[in-house]
């Protein structure tokens, strides 16, 4: 299980807020989003506050993390859903390390082939 540590949090949550909110307020919003996370990787919606959950919101905005719904039947038949806020580890280590805000896409396998290669074999069974 991949843990993420409050520095890395912090540095990630300045790299993705720095700029809109400043350093000292996107490294407040990283330390009360990890005072609910503790050990663990995700957070039930329901123990949050109004105010509380605007921080998750942010942290949303920006894909430090995202969301879960679970579905549970209760004893008199009723569904119950339970929300979840989970923290997205890879980008959270990939901001925290320096590495770009977005994920950048995979080198496409057909690069190789060379700009010509459909029009030589267009028609073709390949």
């Amino acid at each position: 299980m991949t843990v993420i540590t409050l520095e890395e949090m912090q540095a990630a949550a300045v790299v993705a807020l720095g700029e809109r909110l400043g350093e000292e307020k996107a490294r407040a919003l990283a330390r009360k989003a990890m005072s609910f996370f503790g050990f663990d990787d995700s957070v039930v919606d329901n123990s949050l506050s109004p105010k509380d959950r605007d921080v998750f919101y942010i942290l949303e905005e920006v894909g430090l993390v995202t969301t879960l719904e679970d579905e549970t039947y209760i004893e008199r038949g009723k569904r119950w859903r339970i929300h979840y806020w989970v923290l997205d580890k890879e980008k959270i280590k990939r901001l925290a390390t320096g590495g770009p805000k977005e994920e950048e896409d995979a080198p496409s396998v057909y690069e190789d082939w060379g700009e010509d290669w459909m029009s030589k074999h267009e028609g073709k069974d390949i």
